[in-house]
């Protein structure tokens, strides 16, 4: 509303009743009635509509009592008219609407095709139209109608209701039809009933219980006709338009397939007799005729059938049998026993053969089998009362065979087709066989023997009888080539050929399955193919078998040697037989290699196991314990002859080796490693590995273990297996036991110093001073201080009064008696050693003589006492002689000296 009208007053009251000045000008819909759309013929429905006048002035008011125009709404509308009056002002307004026609009627303008049915048929609408017509005139054929009935259960006119429904409105028209009753063929009898003395019942054609009854005679039992009724049900009609019909059955008389016979012979002797007779039934028959006679000739008897039977050829009336009383009665003759097949011929003797009263003609015959002979009355009749000639069968036996062949030779298979012989029970006089030439080899194969006409066997048939025979599985030739195959990097596998005849299975198995496996059989060529296990360095036999086949027997085994060669072996060897040498020879791939040449004064050195594995690798590193020195894994062996002693190590796997101590699988669940490592250096103050410390001394071995295992979990005090991890290196490399040969093994001041005076050495093999008192360090393959300055306390080993006791397992070191008891070793200069038995335990050698000295057999002191059961190892700034890289000495468990120092090893996972 504009400003100019605020606080006027109006009159919304319509017309002009207040006096205002506001009129109408407007009326619109400003909200649409809930239904626009309508069938015609309804009413307007302006629920939910609204009308609003407006005044002008932006004043509007929504108002009723308007008018509607149309009311009733019928087809062609589209809007309805609001009209609104207030004062003397009328204003209209519109709403649009839909008007949808509506079904009026409908029509049936062209009938169905079928007007005619018969009775339960269902209607068919096929070709009827049915128009319907709307509301708006007009008019369409429909589908989509129903009918009613579906099918026709009551006769004559019917009615059919034809229903079309649209948008609500249904509409009816009707249709009349007419039904008309099913025509039924009257019933008859299905197949023939035969008189048996029992009660019957006649099968029909055409009866059905949903459409008829039956009645009357139903059932019988003697031969005749019967009559039964047949009524039909609503809906059904006989031909003729009958809804009964009665209708004649038939029980047929039994079948007497012929007249009776006369079964006994009668002599006339004067007095009246009758006849005994064959298929004679009182029920079925009634004799007439001549019953009795006396005299000897012929009579006619009758026979007539009862009411319940028949001739054979359909008559009923009685039939004449001749019987006859005869003056003599001559028995059939009969063979008696029976000859047997000879090859000459024969002739049978009779029993009950009356030669007065008949006469007998037979030829002689050779074969067995039947044959005839014709007897001929003289006199009288025959016992069976017939007087023709008679023809008898007689027989002439089988010779009896005692046995079925059997096979007498046994062929054996050579790829050709074989029959068999037989034994002497085969007489070809007297049988037939039959059997089929086999090639292979087998015990399943058959013969029928078959008698000839004139024998049989001995239980008394005839037929065939079978043999088994066979065929022998023929001899194997086996043949392999090459007869020795060799592994190597270039050839990890190898293969040989196995020949063989016919289809053995071929078996080859190696006898060492850690170097050499058989991976590949081929059965069709022979080939076998052979792998190398690991790379694994050894010799193996492949032992080939050959099985039985089926047509030949298995073979002799053939071997084939294998030689695996992978690694390559470095060895040295003693022998303390006549002298008692520290230097050895060197054997295996380190035959010929001369001695190393040690760095003297800080100098530079090389040795021919440089650049070899395992010592090339022993490298310095830096871990969580310090300075180490990396240790690869080897694998080793020793062997013990007498007075020979030899050391082998190999670069890989090779059979009958063990992995190196330090290495292998020591039980504390790491498994077997790759490496592992040992401190570079003495334990410094810090219990590290470091260069410039301060030697940790004045310790008993316990205190060292647990301050150097505190450093992580895998580290651990230096052991028994380090020592023989390191001095089997030294060995090979320096085929020496001297440890001189790189440095006497003391400080150049008789007192301790500290790590790293090797540090400035470029060379790893160590040093050998000209003065004891000038470089005085050792170190070989970067460990410095093997044997000087301070001992190292040594774990994983206890010696008691009943030896030496070793620990392989680092979570096992202690102080006490436990482990594994090795030996008994002895004391001072060791001459010789003994090698343990023990498994994984081939490293730990101990003294077994003690007759050495510092220049012979082993240098170095072994000092044991069962008052020391702890032992360390290495040598002191006090530079006595008979110290060494193998020296070793006893100690109590509280021992603590200047001299006692440690050294640290670290066993890593393998993914360390």
């Amino acid at each position: 509303m504009s400003n100019a009208n605020v606080g006027k007053v109006f009159n919304m009251t319509g017309g002009n009743g207040g006096g205002g000045t506001l009129k109408l000008e407007t009326l619109a819909i400003t909200k649409q009635p809930n239904k626009t759309v309508y069938k015609s013929g309804e009413s307007f429905d302006p629920t939910g509509m609204v009308v609003t006048a407006g005044y002008g002035y932006g004043l509007t008011s929504d108002v009723t009592g308007y008018t509607v125009s149309p009311q009733v709404l019928t087809d062609g509308v589209t809007e309805v008219t609001i009209t609104y009056t207030e004062g003397r002002i009328t204003k209209t307004a519109s709403v649009p609407v839909t008007v949808k026609k509506v079904l009026v009627s409908i029509a049936i303008t062209a009938n169905p095709t079928k007007m005619t049915y018969q009775y339960l048929e269902t209607f068919d609408p096929a070709g009827m139209v049915v128009t319907a017509t709307y509301s708006d005139e007009s008019s369409e054929e429909v589908s989509g109608y129903t009918h009613s009935p579906d099918a026709f259960s009551a006769l004559g006119q019917q009615a059919v209701q034809i229903q079309y429904a649209y948008e609500g409105v249904t509409k009816t028209a009707s249709l009349t039809v007419t039904v008309n009753p099913i025509e039924v063929a009257v019933p008859v009898q299905n197949g023939v009933l035969t008189y048996d003395g029992e009660t019957k019942t006649p099968a029909w054609t055409g009866y059905g219980t949903g459409k008829m009854t039956i009645s009357g005679e139903t059932n019988g039992v003697n031969a005749g006709t019967y009559s039964a009724k047949f009524v039909l049900d609503y809906g059904y009609v006989f031909p003729g338009g009958q809804n009964e019909a009665t209708v004649s059955w038939v029980i047929d008389r039994a079948v007497i397939a012929s007249p009776p016979k006369q079964s006994n012979v009668l002599a006339a002797n004067g007095k009246p007799q009758t006849p005994t007779w064959d298929n004679y039934d009182t029920s079925k028959l009634i004799i007439g005729g001549e019953r009795f006679g006396t005299d000897a000739k012929d009579y006619t008897a009758t026979f007539t059938p009862t009411p319940n039977y028949k001739w054979w050829d359909g008559s009923t009336g009685a039939k004449e049998v001749i019987w006859t009383i005869t003056s003599v009665i001559v028995p059939i003759p009969v063979q008696k026993g029976s000859p047997v097949y000879t090859g000459a011929p024969q002739t049978p003797e009779w029993n009950n053969f009356d030669q007065e009263n008949s006469s007998v003609s037979v030829t002689p015959q050779t074969n067995a089998g039947t044959h005839t002979a014709t007897f001929t009355l003289l006199k009288g009749m025959w016992s069976d009362g017939t007087t023709g000639k008679k023809t008898v069968n007689w027989t002439i036996g089988r010779a009896s065979l005692a046995a079925v062949p059997k096979q007498s030779e046994v062929p054996k298979y050579d790829g050709n087709p074989k029959t068999p012989s037989w034994d002497s029970n085969y007489d070809s006089n007297k049988m037939t066989v039959s059997v089929e030439p086999q090639i292979n080899a087998g015990t399943g194969y058959t013969a029928t023997f078959t008698p000839d006409s004139n024998h049989q066997w001995w239980d008394g048939e005839v037929g065939g009888k079978t043999a088994t025979w066979s065929i022998a599985k023929g001899d194997q030739v086996v043949t392999v080539s090459p007869a020795a195959v060799t592994l190597n990097t270039s050839a990890r596998s190898a293969k040989f050929t196995v020949t063989r005849k016919g289809d053995g299975v071929i078996s080859a198995i190696s006898n060492s399955q850690s170097v050499a496996t058989v991976s590949s059989v081929n059965q069709i060529t022979g080939e076998v193919t052979v792998n190398s296990v690991k790379d694994t360095t050894g010799t193996t036999t492949i032992t080939v078998k050959v099985a039985e086949g089926d047509n030949y027997l298995a073979g002799a085994d053939k071997q084939i040697q294998v030689k695996a060669q992978f690694v390559t072996i470095y060895g040295v060897e003693w022998d303390w037989t006549s002298s008692g040498s520290t230097k050895g020879k060197r054997t295996d791939g380190a035959a010929g290699f001369g001695d190393p040449n040690p760095a003297v004064n800080n100098g530079s050195g090389s040795s021919p196991f440089d650049n070899l594995y395992p010592w090339r690798d022993m490298t310095k590193v830096t871990r969580t314990g310090g300075v180490m020195v990396k240790e690869p894994k080897y694998w080793f062996k020793w062997t013990k002859t007498g007075k020979k002693l030899k050391l082998q190590i190999a670069d890989g796997p090779v059979e009958g080796f063990h992995v190196d101590p330090v290495n292998m699988d020591r039980g504390d669940g790491l498994g077997e490693l790759d490496h592992s490592y040992i401190g570079r250096y003495h334990c410094g103050s810090n219990w590290k590995s470091e260069t410039n410390q301060a030697q940790m001394v004045n310790i008993t071995r316990s205190i060292a273990r647990t301050n150097i295992h505190n450093l992580g979990t895998n580290i651990w005090q230096m052991d028994f297996a380090q020592f023989w991890y390191v001095n089997m290196l030294f060995l090979v490399e320096f085929a020496d036991w001297n440890g001189e040969r790189i440095g006497l093994g003391c400080s150049a001041s008789g007192s301790r110093e500290n790590n790293g005076k090797t540090d400035a050495m470029k060379y790893h093999t160590g040093t050998t001073a000209v003065n004891r008192n000038s470089y005085g360090f050792c170190q070989y393959r970067n460990i410095e201080g093997w044997w000087d300055n301070v001992y190292d306390w040594m774990d994983g080993c206890y010696y008691n009064a009943n030896g030496l006791n070793v620990i392989k397992n680092p979570n096992q070191f202690s102080d006490n008696a436990n482990g594994v008891l090795v030996g008994k070793p002895t004391s001072g200069y060791p001459s010789d050693f003994a090698i343990p038995t023990q498994s994984g335990l081939e490293w730990a050698l101990y003294p077994s003589e003690s007759s050495g000295s510092t220049t012979t057999c082993v240098p170095d002191d072994w000092n044991f006492n069962g008052s020391g059961p702890c032992l360390h190892h290495g040598g002191s700034y006090s530079q006595d002689r008979n110290r060494g890289p193998f020296y070793v000495y006893c100690d109590g468990a509280s021992s603590s000296y200047s001299s006692f120092g440690c050294r640290l090893q670290e066993r890593p996972p393998k993914a360390a």
